[in-house]
């Protein structure tokens, strides 16, 4: 079966400030991928700087996180990612019901996380959660 999505379509989940569109699903693929895209705000972090249209591969295992440095004034960037196994959209989910609650139960996220295997280092700015 083909799926079409218009540029807005997919389920909509918040993390922090930013909604993550659902494209395609592990119930849409048979399990095979997910694939989100989402709109990422300004920030700060250790970096890779990347070119406009540019793929970056972070293998399971590799400590990775992601943010726009390009300052207050910036303008938002746009990124796509493809999980396999799919699945990992439904902790994107619990997380993001943790984090909209008034105010954001950020205990739950950490438990959230290591139910799913994954490990938060350091300390994440939950300053931006609420």
């Amino acid at each position: 079966m083909v799926l079409y999505l218009d540029p807005n379509g997919g389920e909509v989940t918040k993390i922090l400030a930013n909604p993550y569109h659902i494209k395609l699903s592990s119930k849409q693929t048979d399990g095979e991928f997910t694939m989100m895209e989402g709109i990422v705000l300004s920030g700060e972090d250790l970096h890779l700087l990347t070119p406009k249209c540019s793929c970056v591969y972070a293998p399971r295992g590799v400590v990775h996180t992601f943010r726009n440095i390009n300052g207050i004034n910036a303008r938002p960037a746009l990124l796509q990612f493809w999980f396999s196994p799919a699945g990992i959209e439904n902790y994107f989910q619990q997380v993001s019901c943790a984090l909209n609650q008034k105010p954001p139960d950020l205990d739950l996220v950490m438990e959230i996380a290591k139910e799913w295997g994954i490990d938060i280092i350091g300390s994440p700015n939950w300053s931006i959660a609420g």
